[in-house]
């Protein structure tokens, strides 16, 4: 089992945990994501939790010349880069972005944040996919 092939499976699981509410019941999931990105410190705490996920994805993507392992690199060194620059060091920026996108009261079917659970949920799935596909090639 390659540690390449594992990380891929379980950041598309962990794509559809934090992705497949929005598509289920968008309306309670933006109140309580709303509700956590009121104070720094759980902006900060989140930020150092997608920190510690890209170093691993930089270091297992690092460890193995493959497409996947180098899409898991980039794809590490952008959450590393995004999550210590605007979650840890600048909570408040990504305070007034995110009330900016995200409605008070959201009420209704809400068709885009439906969507973007969908797409979410979509992109889950194939890193699941390459994730097993590759830990088959290599079993």
């Amino acid at each position: 089992m390659n540690a390449v092939e594992v990380i891929t499976i379980a950041l598309g699981l962990f794509i559809i945990c934090s992705r497949g509410p929005l598509l289920i019941a968008p309306g309670p999931y933006l109140l309580l994501v709303r509700r956590m990105a009121e104070t720094n410190i759980v902006l900060r705490t989140i930020g150092v939790a997608l920190a510690l996920l890209g170093g691993i994805m930089i270091q297992v993507g690092g460890s193995e010349s493959s497409i996947l392992a180098g899409g898991l690199f980039w794809c590490g060194l952008w959450i590393v880069a995004i999550a210590s620059l605007i979650l840890i060091v600048f909570p408040n920026l990504y305070r007034e972005i995110f009330v900016a996108l995200v409605p008070n009261q959201p009420q209704g079917p809400l068709p885009g944040w439906r969507l973007l659970g969908a797409f979410g949920i979509g992109i889950g799935l194939a890193l699941i996919y390459f994730g097993i596909t590759a830990l088959q090639g290599t079993g």
